[in-house]
This record gives C-alpha cells, structure tokens and sequence, in this order.
C-alpha cells in the first residue's frame, strides 16, 4: 500500500509539472494576446482572473474525466486481481474518494496553473505590443520551462525504474527451482471424518488404506501426505528444536524449525532429494523410537561441522532421532527465506486432516482429479475433498501479488512516460512557434534543414538527458526503500537503470522529432514577413 501510495504521488506530480510547463508556455505565448486586453482596459487583476477561470475549468474537466477512469479501473482491478489481497471487493470510488478527487483537483489549479499563469502575465506592457506575440518575455522564462521539462522526465525516470525494478525481481522469482519437482504434481486438501475412528492408530490405517486406493488409479505414479506441503506462504507451526542437555548453554539454545508431517514416501513423490541418511520408512511405527528428517539447513545450524545423522535432537521434551538430511526446499513461497523444515513421521504421529500429492505419468495433473473423487467417496463418503489443483498453479499462485503489484506500477511508469513525452512535446511545440523568426532568419542565411532540426532536438534531449540523470539516482532510493520487495535484483541494477534510460530517451527522442520536423518547414518568407 506504501509503495502504491509513493507511485500514486508520482504521477499527478508528472502531470502537474507538465500541466505548469505548458501553462508557462501558453501564457508566454498569450503574451501579446493578454497585452493588447490590458491595453484596451482591463486591469491586471481581470486578467489573472480569466486566467484562473481557463484554469479551474481545465482542472475539473481534467477530475471528472480521471473519476471516470477510476470507476472503469475499480473495476478491472476487482476482476483482475488476486483473492489473496485483502479487502480487494472493495476498491471503487465514494463519496470520500470523490471529495479528495475534486480537492486535489482544485488544489492544482493555484499551484500549477495560476502561477505560471501569473508569470506569464508578468510582462511589460510596451516591450509586449512592441514585439509581438512570440518574444515578449519568452527569454526570460526559459529556465522555467526548462525546469519543469527536466522534473517531467526525472520523476518518469523514478517511475520506470521502479517498474523494471519490480519486473526484473518477477522474473527472478520465476526461475527460481523450489526445491522439488513441480511438474505433473496434483495437490489437494483431505479431511477424514474422525468421529469414525477410536485412535490416532487407527488415523493412521485409513491413510493407508486411502493411499493404496489412489495409488491404483491409471496414471497415477506415487501418493504422498503433508500436514503442510511446500510453497505454502506463512503456513505450518514451528517449533524449537535443541540438542540434548543444551538447556543450560547459551550456545546451544533452541533453533526454530517449520515443523512438518509427512508420510513415508514424501521425498520420493515430490522429488526432494536425500543428501544424507534415509527416507522415512515402514518400521517407523507408533511405539517405535521417534525419528525425524532435517533439512539441510537446520541440519548445519543444529550441527555445525558434524554428521547430523544418528544424533538426537530434542523435540516435545523427548529425543529425536536423526536418520535423514533433505535438500533445502522452498516452504513458506518461491524465493521466500522462512524457518528451515524439518519433518516428523505420519506413521508414528498420524493426523487427521492432511494435504495430499499425487505424481501423474500425463503432463496434466488435473486429468485424475475426478478419479480421485471417485476413489474417495467409494473410501468413505464423509471424506472431506477441497482446494483441488496443480502444483504449478499453486506457485503461480503464490506469485500473483507481486505479479499484480509489477503490473500496477508498470501501468502507472508507462502514464508517467506518456505524461512527459507529451510534455516535452508540448513545450518544443510552442517553443517553435515562439521562435519562428529566428528559425526563419537562420534558414534565410543558410542554414540546411539538417542542422535546424539538430538544433531543436538537441535542445529537447539536453532536457531529457539532465531529467534521466536526476531520475536515475530517484530511482536508486526508491529501489532501495523497496529492498523487501525485489528478489535477485539489487537497487542500482544496472539491466533495469540502463533499460529504463533507453526506453525513456527512445520516447523523448519520438517526442522531440515532430516539433522539429515542424521547424525545417517553416519558410523563411513566412515567417519573416511580420517583421
């Protein structure tokens, strides 16, 4: 919400820099307009006046179509976005929202339009009807425009930053491996009707028999059970793990582990492989001695620098033993750090409620789910079957906020980018007609085209190039204020900052074009005959 807060400031910022560069512009070139009213009578105060008037009704024109806008885009976001983002049915636009609409928009007009207005009103009345409409004040202006045409650029240049921030942090999360074999993976959520059974043993003998029935299904290569399986954002308990008699060593304390429940072919199925020691296995029974499997992390921080198997660890206020070291595995979502796994037997721990994984032979998982309920409800019909789907969508699923959050941003850096390209257009478009003689006298005396439309281009990407300069170390502390959010990109990444540059100078450079083509046409005839 900050992030979008900061975004959502940038880009009316973007716009009402270019609202004020082309108000400065519009009242330079007005200036022989406003000096001839002044001159027939009206008073500088009547004036400004009608300046504020043009103002206030370009700003609520300019509100109500941006209201418009964000009821269609409430609506797409409600349709588009991910459930996981809460309160999300209730994006749209109310009466609150709308009060602060038509005062932001108001509030725009005394800071950006009535004070380049009144700069541009600011003339002297004789040196205005002397020269005419186009150099009457315009030189002494110039550093103004040039001013709000490189804050255009340098908060577009923050924006688009962010966003290739954020895309590239996207596409690191996507090729991140979890840890397992995700593919042709059927996940799903199981509950069995515990009022049925006297004991956790007996738990314990409906998974198997439920299991077994799976396992026979055509197409279906393994079954495995987890109280909690893998890329599961904040989910599963943890609890303290120690080495025994540590109690009274400080630096032995306990270790915080995810704990997990698994059956015995869970490293199989999933494809986790066994660094050390062994998978859980059949004689590891209730009565039997309590043995549990460590992911390779816990294993180094539990013992550094030893063989962990064969050691015992305590848990529940009773020795564990070690029999197994597993690969580290992505538990708490893709590229998420989390507390390290370690994992606990179903066969001498049974539970009731557990999630199930299911490796197909097909490339589509989803091609046994209805096979799969079948086999349950011929079970027991009060097995409880939900959250049925793929493991592959399970992880895109954990991906949807920031891929939702890179889309935002990304629609917001590409208005920023069109804000200041039609900026700077803007401001070389009049500073062409402003400086139409003087374009005119230079042809007349030889200059060639080429080097008029250099001229006026170099002057709009000398702006740009100060503008992406400034962007580009705002974009640097914006990246760095949203370390938490980027994964394998650092603030100052260098494919992110370059691209960025690129694609804003390659819009400029569009934008910049048009009033230069503009320039090589005027005719030297034309545009000296007011003289």
């Amino acid at each position: 919400l900050l992030l979008l807060l900061g975004i959502v400031a940038l880009v009316p910022l973007v716009a009402c820099a270019n609202v004020a560069s082309l108000a400065l512009v519009r009242a330079t070139a007005r200036t022989h307009e406003l000096a001839t009213r002044r001159a027939l009578g009206a008073g500088r105060a009547r004036v400004v006046g009608q300046l504020i008037v043009e103002n206030v009704v370009l700003a609520l024109v300019g509100g109500a179509l941006g209201l418009g806008i964000a009821v269609v885009g409430g609506r797409v976001l409600r349709s588009a976005g991910p459930a996981s983002i809460p309160r999300l049915s209730e994006i749209g636009v109310d009466p609150t929202v709308l009060s602060f609409a038509l005062f932001v928009s108001l509030l725009t007009v005394p800071l950006f339009g009535v004070v380049p207005a009144l700069r541009g009103a600011g003339f002297d009345l004789a040196d205005a009807l002397r020269f005419g409409s186009t150099r009457g004040g315009a030189s002494r202006r110039g550093w103004s425009r040039s001013a709000l045409v490189v804050t255009q650029v340098a908060l577009s240049m923050t924006l688009l930053v962010t966003s290739g921030m954020l895309v590239r942090s996207l596409t690191s999360l996507g090729r991140v491996d979890p840890g397992f074999q995700v593919g042709s993976l059927l996940t799903a959520r199981i509950e069995l009707p515990v009022y049925k059974y006297a004991s956790r043993q007996e738990w314990g003998v409906a998974w198997d028999q439920t299991m077994q029935r799976i396992e026979a299904i055509p197409g279906v290569k393994g079954v495995a059970v987890a109280d909690w399986l893998p890329v599961t954002p904040g989910a599963g308990p943890w609890n303290g793990l120690s080495r025994p008699g540590a109690a009274g060593d400080a630096d032995q304390a306990s270790v915080p582990g995810r704990r997990k429940f698994v059956s015995r072919d869970y490293f199989e199925v999933l494809g986790i492989p066994m660094l050390a020691g062994r998978a859980f296995q059949a004689d590891d029974m209730p009565g039997s001695d309590p043995v549990m499997i460590l992911s390779e992390t816990l294993a180094s921080t539990l013992f550094p620098g030893e063989d962990p198997i064969g050691q015992d660890v305590m848990l529940w206020g009773q020795p564990f033993r070690v029999v197994g070291v597993s690969a580290k595995v992505d538990e708490a979502g893709v590229g998420e750090e989390g507390r390290p796994a370690f994992f606990v037997s179903t066969d001498q721990f049974p539970q009731s409620g557990m999630r199930m994984a299911i490796r197909t032979a097909g490339s589509d998982p989803l091609s046994v789910a209805s096979a799969l309920r079948g086999e349950l409800r011929e079970e027991d019909p009060d097995i409880t079957l939900s959250d049925v789907q793929a493991m592959d969508a399970r992880i895109d699923g954990t991906l949807s906020q920031p891929r939702f959050r890179t889309g935002l941003v990304s629609v917001f850096a590409v208005v920023g980018l069109i804000l200041a390209a039609v900026g700077l257009y803007g401001v070389l478009a009049y500073l062409v007609t402003l400086r139409r003689q003087e374009i005119g006298i230079r042809m007349a005396v030889g200059a060639d085209r080429g080097a008029v439309l250099r001229m006026v281009m170099l002057e709009g990407l000398k702006l740009v190039g100060v503008g992406i300069v400034f962007g580009v170390a705002g974009g640097v502390i914006a990246s760095t204020t949203l370390r938490g959010m980027l994964f394998g990109v650092s603030p100052a990444d260098p494919v992110a900052l370059g691209g960025s540059a690129i694609v804003l100078l390659g819009a400029a450079t569009a934008a910049a074009f048009l009033p230069a083509l503009r320039a090589v046409g005027v005719s030297p005839v034309e545009a000296l005959r007011g003289e």
